[in-house]
């Protein structure tokens, strides 16, 4: 491969570069004709040659090299020390030590100073317990730990090993002696912080903070813990503490754009929002970024735009596209390496052309974090497996930390080709560039923090979306916004950055004939038989503070009324709105049951049971509603503008309900709902009609994928 003229000249420099684009042999070559006599002392191009190394499976070179730099370390180099650490680790996890390499290895780490930490990171890395267990051992004959520290490396290698309650037992027993230091008391934080247990994880990483209060690691846990408990104005203040010190661009983002999961009242959200709004119209900040690959370093991403969505109704284009243009200029060298070369629009001087040959398939790529049992998979599983092989190509692309599960394997049955992406962004960038497709599909950008950068890249030479998420991107690089003409009244095309492609049919094709249901009594879920059953069954991100006040004036209709909510699996986030109904719907608290998550054939029971749905305001049902029309009772929903708000009331009007139950106002909502307690027959009716008229509309419904197919045939047309 020819390198581009802004490269420097410098071998080690190129060899930099091959490393961010997934070119690890190539950088392999050059970095060992660039490799610097042992005198000079080691800089960050210098992790060029064992980070390939490791990459092309040459772990013990990469091991023998990275200890030699380590061997040359200075105090003024702790961050190449910490990433040359990380090497070792990865380098000695994916081979087993001989005995006679194990003693080559003491010799050389005997001879670096490293952290209580970093000694433990790199012993629980060693796969064989009794070679792990001498290096233990050698480490209190050869280091000058102190018992306490020596207690800590033992914790630390338990969790690292997967024994979260054997190490929280160790450090426990240093504190009940009155001696739990910073890097103790920062462990059980980050296990607790792991498992769900935030009200203790924060109170261990204040503990660590008590003993350093700049501590960058202590600082990341702790506005993690506080962005799960939905403090945002917390982890916004911690992130402002790390960026003072760091001015790293994760912080800043961080530290400007958290929004709250569970806002405690709408003045909340607005507060929120504001800030928001007017730090994506502060000047640039050119000059101020450092990029994310040092970033990364620092601390921990958030993702700040996947709540805008739920707050409120509000056009959400220029909010995105504000938030994307500046994660663009956090991640333009990455982006732009792996565009000159992997694009099939990027410089094809310094690359041979990758296009593929005419072919009678379409080639279609979808990519997602959340090909599991997830509301994702369920949004496109009817379009991928339905599609018409032999037209298409099916290709599934996982991306890192995919939870395989039934779902997930039953969905990687329909694709003619899997692919799981690795944490190695230029290394993924490649493997997608050399399947060679012809349109890749996002199916949910913007759930995951950057995960909007791969598509920034234009890996393929068209670049879709569609209702996944039920609003645009914000992404100039994504071509096509496909939605569903049921839609047609909702926002225009001129609130989509990308290209709104109006398509024949229903959302998508949703299958029910194998769904089966198990009629459950009351009992089963401990409901009792004297209630009228209201169910709210979002996620409770979806209650806008607004809604309180319609569950409020439900819970006053009779005091017969339960209304059922899904609780969340963070109860952090259960007392948050515990906390504010508290406040904003003192009645409808005490007319509410939570209920913990179940699995589809139970969430089908209850359904069967209810006697009303109700549709959240600004941000409504979507799956959860395609999911149990067809066994449920009616879902009163209210008419709004957005199709985030949109798909019960724009369902019902696809499926021919005679009168829907569609409020045009809180009023009308709160009306709807009492008259359809009150009259058993018209909600039976009800019921009984949206189960019958949604079979060959909601449900079994081709039209989707023949339009979705004819879209995707003109797309490969020759221009």
């Amino acid at each position: 491969m020819e390198l581009r003229s802004f490269i420097d000249s410098d071998a080690k420099t190129e060899a930099f570069f091959l490393c961010r684009v997934g070119e690890y042999r190539k950088a392999v070559a050059l970095a060992l004709r660039a490799k610097r006599s042992r005198d000079d002392l080691p800089t960050e191009l210098d992790l060029a040659l064992p980070t390939s190394l490791i990459k092309c499976g040459r772990y013990r070179a990469s091991l023998r090299y990275s200890l030699e730099l380590l061997t040359r370390q200075t105090e003024q180099s702790a961050r190449i020390v910490d990433d040359l650490v990380h090497l070792i680790c990865g380098a000695i996890s994916n081979f087993q030590f001989s005995k006679e390499e194990l003693v080559n290895t003491l010799t050389l780490i005997q001879e670096v100073k490293l952290s209580p930490i970093q000694f433990a990171s790199i012993t629980s890395h060693i796969q064989c317990d009794e070679l792990r267990s001498i290096l233990l051992e050698s480490s209190i004959l050869t280091r000058d730990f102190t018992p306490d520290q020596l207690v800590f490396i033992n914790a630390s290698v338990l969790h690292q090993r997967g024994n979260d309650l054997a190490a929280i037992k160790l450090i426990q027993d240093l504190q009940a002696k009155g001696r739990v230091a910073k890097d103790s008391a920062l462990l059980i934080a980050t296990i607790l912080n792991k498992n769900g247990n935030l009200y203790y994880a924060r109170k261990y990483a204040c503990m660590a903070l008590k003993i350093d209060s700049q501590d960058i690691v202590c600082l990341d846990v702790l506005g993690q813990v506080l962005y799960q408990e939905s403090k945002w104005k917390a982890t916004r203040r911690i992130y402002e503490i790390i960026h003072q010190i760091t001015r790293d661009d994760i912080s800043m983002l961080n530290m400007e754009f958290t929004l709250p999961a569970i806002p405690l009242s709408s003045h909340d959200l607005d507060t929120a929002l504001a800030t928001y709004r007017r730090l994506l119209a502060s000047p640039t900040r050119q000059g101020k970024i450092i990029g994310i690959e040092q970033s990364l370093k620092v601390c921990s991403p958030l993702c700040h735009s996947f709540f805008l969505a739920y707050q409120g109704d509000i056009h959400l284009k220029e909010l995105l596209e504000g938030y994307t243009s500046l994660i663009r200029s956090v991640c333009h060298t990455i982006v732009t390496d792996n565009f000159l070369v992997h694009s099939p629009d990027g410089d094809k001087k310094a690359l041979a052309d990758t296009r593929r040959d005419s072919q009678t398939r379409v080639k279609i790529g979808f990519v997602s974090k959340h090909f599991s049992q997830h509301s994702n998979l369920q949004a496109h599983q009817g379009l991928i497996s339905h599609l018409d092989r032999r037209l298409f190509e099916i290709l599934i692309i996982h991306r890192q930390g995919t939870r395989r599960d039934g779902a997930h394997h039953a969905v990687n049955e329909y694709a003619d080709q899997v692919i799981y992406l690795e944490d190695d962004f230029g290394r993924n960038c490649q493997r997608i560039a050399e399947l060679r497709l012809d349109i890749l599909f996002f199916t949910d950008i913007g759930m995951s923090p950057f995960d909007n950068v791969l598509a920034m890249v234009r890996l393929a030479p068209k670049q879709v979306t569609g209702w996944g998420i039920p609003h645009t991107t914000g992404l100039r690089e994504i071509d096509y916004y496909m939605r569903s003409t049921i839609f047609d009244d909702c926002e225009d095309a001129s609130q989509y950055t990308e290209t709104l492609k109006v398509l024949d049919g229903y959302l998508g094709y949703f299958n029910i004939d194998k769904a089966d249901l198990t009629v459950r009594p009351r009992e089963y879920f401990m409901l009792p038989p004297d209630r009228f059953l209201i169910g709210c069954l979002q996620a409770l991100h979806k209650i806008h503070p607004d809604f309180d006040e319609y569950l409020e004036a439900i819970a006053r209709i009779d005091e017969s009324i339960l209304i059922v909510i899904a609780a969340s699996e963070t109860d952090a986030h259960n007392r948050r709105i515990i906390r504010r109904l508290k406040r904003s719907a003192p009645s409808a608290l005490k007319q509410i049951c939570f209920l913990q998550k179940m699995n589809m054939g139970e969430y089908y029971s209850l359904n069967s049971i209810l006697d009303l749905n109700l549709d959240t305001i600004h941000y409504g049902a979507g799956i959860t509603f395609i999911q149990t029309a067809w066994c449920g009772p009616p879902c009163v929903t209210q008419r709004a503008r957005t199709v985030r708000a949109s798909v019960v009331s724009r369902s019902y009007e696809y499926a021919g309900i005679e009168n829907p139950p569609i409020a045009k106002s809180k009023g009308d909502y709160i009306a709807i709902v009492e008259d359809l307690m009150k009259d058993d027959d018209r909600r039976m009716a009800l019921r009984n009609e949206i189960h019958t008229k949604s079979q060959g509309t909601i449900y079994n419904n081709t039209k989707f994928i023949e339009s979705c197919q004819r879209f995707f045939l003109d797309l490969n047309r020759p221009k």
